[in-house]
């Protein structure tokens, strides 16, 4: 909590998964006491993009060695 400057009221953290394992963890903060069934589609999808992302970054580099 020191690294966000304060106590967050309202959160949704959604883990990045790679292979099974989670790898990294969106995090968000909201201001409502709960998060529209919408948007915690939008952020799972997010959160796959990134595990993603991540995967084709992890390929191109041991491409290169």
């Amino acid at each position: 909590m020191d690294a966000f400057g304060h106590r967050p009221e309202h959160c949704a953290i959604f883990p990045v998964l790679l292979r099974r394992r989670i790898v990294a963890f969106l995090f968000v903060e909201h201001t409502g006491a709960a998060l529209a069934r919408e948007r915690v589609d939008e952020l799972k999808s997010l959160a796959s993009a990134i595990a993603e992302g991540l995967a084709a970054l992890i390929v191109q580099q041991r491409s290169r060695a």
